[in-house]
C-alpha cells in the first residue's frame, strides 16, 4: 500500500448504525423519565432521593427534569454528526453532570 493511502474500514458504516441505534434506544426512556420528573414530580425515580434532605421539591423536579430531557434531545441531535459528535457530546456531559450534581445538592 502506498504511503499516505489509508485503508477503508469496511465496518465503519455498521459501527455508525450501531451507535445511532444505541443512542436512540437511550433517548426515548431518558426523555420519558425527564418528563415524569419535571411535569409529574415523580422524584422517586431519582437514585438516592431522600425527601427529608430536599428543601424545594418543585425546583428539584424542574431542574432535574429539564436536564434529563435536554440531554436526551441532545443525544438525538448528536447522532447526525457521526462519531465526532458523539465524542464531543460525551466530553461535554462530564462538566455538565458535575454542575447538575452540585446544583441538585443545593436544592
Amino acid at each position: 500500500m502506498p504511503p499516505g493511502h489509508h485503508q477503508r474500514d469496511e465496518n465503519a458504516p455498521q459501527l455508525a448504525l450501531t451507535l445511532a441505534l444505541s443512542l436512540r434506544a437511550m433517548l426515548y426512556p431518558q426523555v420519558l423519565f425527564g418528563y415524569l420528573i419535571r411535569f409529574k414530580k415523580m422524584l422517586f425515580l431519582l437514585s438516592g432521593y431522600d425527601e427529608r434532605k430536599v428543601k424545594d421539591k418543585d425546583a428539584l423536579a424542574y431542574f432535574v427534569g429539564n436536564f434529563v430531557m435536554l440531554s436526551g434531545f441532545a443525544m438525538l441531535v448528536v447522532q447526525f454528526f457521526a462519531l465526532r459528535g458523539i465524542i464531543v457530546f460525551s466530553v461535554a456531559m462530564i462538566p455538565l453532570s458535575i454542575y447538575a450534581i452540585y446544583k441538585m445538592n443545593k436544592l
